[in-house]
Order: C-alpha cells, then structure tokens, then sequence
C-alpha cells in the first residue's frame, strides 16, 4: 500500500553529489595528512613508528571491509546500504593508508596506492559517467529485442535448459529468469556454480551483450574487479614481507617498525 512516507534509510541510494562530495573530502583529508604526517616529531612521523603503522593496519581492515561491504547483493542483502558502507569504509581506509605513506611515490609499497586510486577513479567514473551513459544505451538496444537466427535459438534454449538442470543442484527453488550467483553458491558448490557461470558468458555471448556497447562500458567491472584483486594481493605481500622478512625490507638500514621476524637480514 502506497503511503506517501519516504523509503526507510536502508533502501536509499547514495546520491551522486554526495558521493563527489565524499570522494573530495577524502582527497583533501588525504593531502593534508601528507602534509602533517611527515613532520610530527620522532617515531611519530615515520611510516613505520607506532602511529602511521597504526594508521596503515586501520586503514587496510576498513578497505578489506570495504570489498566484503560491496558484494552485499551477492549475499542476499541490501545493494544499496552495501554501496554505502563501501564508499565510506574505503574513503576511510584510503586516508589511512595514504598518511602512512608519508607521500613516498617511488618504492614497491608505492604501487598499492597508485592501484588504489585507480580502484576510486574507475569507481566515481562507473557512478557518475557510465551508468549515465549505460542508461542512454538501454533505449538504442534494438538488437537485443529482435529474433535470432534458428541456430542461435537452439543453441539458446540448450543453454538455458542446461542453466535450468545445473541450477536444480545449486539452489532447487530459484528461477533460471531471475537467479543471481552469490558467494553462497560458489562457497556450497564451486563444480556447479562455475558451470552455471560458463553457461551464463555463452549466453552473453551469443545474444551480444557486450557487443552491443562501448568497451568501457563493457569491461570497466572487469578491470575494477582486476584492480581489486590486485590490490588485495599486493597488501598481502606488503603486510608479510614487513613482518616476517623485515631483515630484506630494510636492506641494511634501520629496523624501526614491528615485526616478528627479520628474515632475509
């Protein structure tokens, strides 16, 4: 029943000035810890010494969070306060991390901040530009309404009667229609739900999804997902090697921040 009251704050979206917002409030949050970090006196002002390696450990388990926070939908729960919280923890974490650099562009470590605003670049564009632009192409995708050749049909509804056969395994009261992968199903059945997931790109593929639009349009969830991975990967590698192989990190020099081993000394 239609009560004229506004949506509950849970199934709000983020708009888009507020994300713009968001985003430049974290730059400039950002610039100016460079600016302080650097001179505060002592330990306090190295990448390593307790407060900027505090800041670095905060600022990564907020980012970490951040990804957990925007495969809500994946999960089954609200996409839009998932987004939210996405924004807000990486905006965080992103200031954190940053700070902790003390404005060092040229060493290995480095390369996780540049992915990092690659990963916030591509997200503000996906936001602002191509959903505007994935918007105006929905109209023009006549192609997508008209009737394939009967090979493509049949090679059609053989997909979708497998989608249907592998779906009884992965989830018996879904609908083919309307079934969306989670991590759930990748987690109960990883055999199943790749098959399913193969099925879905043929499906793509013959029907021409992407053909169909501009290759940033197509591939920019591709690249952020690559992105992401990256990042996550590099922030592994960064976090055991300073921590178990402080001897080769440093090089020689000055072993100044916590560890619990100085392999490669």
């Amino acid at each position: 029943m239609l009560t004229g009251q506004p949506a509950p704050a849970s199934n709000t979206d983020l708009p888009d000035s507020r994300l713009a917002a968001i985003t430049i409030a974290a730059l400039g949050a950002a610039l100016v810890g460079l600016v302080v970090a650097p001179a505060l006196p002592g330990e306090l002002g190295r990448p390593g010494g307790p407060l900027l390696q505090g800041a670095a450990i905060l600022g990564s388990i907020l980012l970490l969070i951040s990804l957990v926070a925007v495969l809500a939908k994946k999960r089954g729960r609200p996409g839009k306060a998932g987004f939210r919280a996405h924004v807000w923890l990486a905006s965080a974490g992103t200031v954190l991390v940053a700070i902790h650099s003390t404005g060092t562009m040229l060493k290995i470590p480095s390369l996780l901040l540049y992915t990092l605003a690659a990963l916030i670049a591509l997200g503000v564009w996906s936001r602002l530009v191509a959903s505007r632009r994935m918007a105006r192409t929905f109209g023009t995708k006549m192609a997508g309404f008209s009737q394939p050749d009967e090979n493509k049909r049949a090679r059609l509804a053989a997909l979708i009667h497998e989608k249907r056969d592998v779906l009884r395994d992965i989830d018996l009261d879904a609908s083919e229609a309307t079934f969306s992968l989670q991590a759930r199903h990748w987690w109960k059945s990883p055999s199943k739900a790749m098959a399913y997931h193969r099925a879905v790109l043929e499906e793509h593929r013959l029907i021409g999804t992407r053909a169909s639009v501009s290759p940033a349009q197509a591939y920019w969830r591709i690249v952020h997902r690559l992105l992401a991975l990256g990042f996550v990967g590099g922030l592994a590698i960064h976090v055991i090697t300073v921590t178990f192989f402080a001897g080769y990190v440093a090089e020689g020099r000055e072993i100044y921040w916590w560890r619990l081993a100085e392999w490669g000394s």
